[in-house]
């Protein structure tokens, strides 16, 4: 058995009708693979996380598909980090739907720099993803104790 997915850029475009198509054109493929080969794959959904309530539309769309069996979340969502309070009830929704996300890196801050340098992948995307999953985890964790969140500019 093995899970596909797309690490799709799509949460970079700041164009919501694009990012949903390249959403739709990133998920249909893989969960079609999966519905034609089941004892062979099954498949996570790429999401526009810059534009949530997209992001639950295409969970209305596909996750209740025996093929979908989480989400993969890259770790930019149009800039913003993704424990943005606009953000957030995305992963309340994943929580609800008991849907896990995968964590891929897509864009580490001062990405420019280190691929100059040939360090992106040694150094910015473990960067990207361990203070991605920190704000992810650190947010969700205060929450759910009920400890109120400070967002700051």
């Amino acid at each position: 058995m093995q899970i596909l997915s797309v690490p799709s850029h799509a949460p970079l475009v700041r164009d919501r009708a694009a990012a949903v198509e390249l959403i739709q054109i990133a998920n249909d493929p893989l969960v079609e693979a999966a519905h034609a080969h089941p004892s062979k794959f099954r498949a996570l959904l790429a999401m526009p996380l810059q534009f949530p309530d997209a992001a639950v539309q295409e969970l209305d769309r596909l996750a209740g598909r025996p093929e979908v069996v989480g989400t993969i979340v890259v770790g930019s969502a149009g800039g913003r980090q993704l424990n943005d309070p606009e953000i957030l009830p995305l992963f309340a929704e994943l929580e609800r739907r008991n849907l896990p996300f995968l964590l891929h890196p897509i864009s580490p801050p001062g990405l420019d720099c280190m691929l100059e340098l040939n360090l992106a992948n040694v150094v910015g995307f473990m960067f990207e993803s361990a203070s991605e999953a920190e704000a992810i985890g650190g947010t969700n964790a205060a929450r759910l104790l009920g400890i109120p969140i400070e967002t700051g500019t």
